[in-house]
């Protein structure tokens, strides 16, 4: 297919794969030889995938729906903190965190002033949340390119800034998350991709994954901002073409009638939140029991599929409960 809109027909399996490629960065699953170490490695990637897409998914949200700030914010707020509260109660039972602690943290201040790296994805979003309206103002006005273009560079700065602290994990998505919404314009707007915008993702592909291979084999690591830039920013280029092929892969499969990868795939892409959010909460759980020392040589595999298995099992049933609690406020909000 030659158009924008398969990203949003395959939506939810594209997430799905952001998903497990994140799991399998954090996961205790090692390779010996580098085109499988270097995905392993460069799982990080996943997220800015997972942010590419929601963004692309608040462009739809924006134009199907009213434009009342409110609603906005309580659709999307909604959306990740019931989940995320109640995996911090887990969390609260499972690791002793104490109560100032998950104070801090469902306010997602402890990333902002303790640097807690397990909050900053929520704390992240948060802000991205609350700037979109912003954003998708400037989208429908007619300077777009120009706004747009200093979004890029106030994130660009940002991020180089902000390099050396914690936070950096937060600035340096910015960028792919703005993409989103550019990205979502498109799908929305159901244009063709064109013969010549097919070469410009195979040479973004290409360069891209270039240079994120320089990056993991170490060859600038001798340079700090230029190895910090290729590390962050290379996935700028090949992660749109990337969402592309694979949409096309799994519209391929469906249009050959294999729709067990699509559907396993949708299901996990449908609960991405909880999964994120729990699945090094059990590995770190885990880590200390016999499980985690299985007396076997790829232990390591095992073990992070067994904690994968029993992630999905309680994401699920955290994504339930979740919906719970929004139906139960929605009822109130009428």
């Amino acid at each position: 297919m030659r158009c924008w809109d398969i990203l949003s027909r395959y939506r939810n399996e594209l997430m799905g794969i952001a998903t497990l490629w994140i799991v399998l960065l954090h996961s205790t699953i090692w390779f010996s030889f580098f085109p499988a170490a270097y995905v392993k490695m460069t799982g990080y990637c996943g997220v800015d995938c997972f942010l590419l897409l929601s963004a692309m998914g608040l462009y739809f949200s924006w134009q199907k729906g009213n434009h009342s700030i409110g609603s906005f914010y309580r659709r999307r707020l909604l959306r990740i903190f019931p989940a995320y509260l109640i995996v911090l109660v887990i969390r609260f039972f499972l690791e002793q965190t104490g109560k100032r602690y998950v104070l801090l943290a469902a306010t997602t201040l402890s990333f902002w002033l303790l640097d807690d790296l397990s909050a900053w994805f929520i704390a992240g979003i948060t802000v991205l949340y609350l700037l979109s309206p912003l954003v998708l103002r400037v989208m429908e006005s007619k300077q777009r390119t120009i706004g747009m273009a200093g979004f890029f560079a106030l994130a660009l700065l940002a991020g180089f800034l902000m390099r050396r602290t914690p936070q950096n994990l937060f600035f340096v998505r910015i960028p792919s998350f703005l993409l989103g919404f550019i990205i979502g314009k498109n799908v929305y707007e159901k244009r063709s991709i064109t013969r010549q915008t097919e070469w410009s993702l195979a040479a973004a592909f290409v360069i891209g994954t270039v240079l994120m291979v320089i990056c993991q084999r170490g060859m600038v690591s001798a340079h700090e901002t230029l190895d910090w830039a290729l590390r962050w920013y290379s996935v700028l280029l090949f992660e749109v073409p990337l969402l592309v092929y694979l949409a096309r892969a799994f519209h391929w499969l469906k249009e050959h009638g294999h729709t067990l990868l699509n559907r396993g795939l949708a299901s996990i892409g449908s609960i991405s939140l909880e999964i994120y959010l729990l699945f090094e909460v059990l590995l770190r759980f885990f880590r200390e029991t016999d499980l985690a020392r299985l007396p076997f040589e790829y232990r390591g595999w095992v073990y992070s599929l067994i904690i994968l298995a029993m992630t999905i099992a309680a994401g699920a049933l955290v994504h339930k409960a979740s919906s719970l609690v929004n139906a139960v406020l929605n009822r109130q909000n009428q």
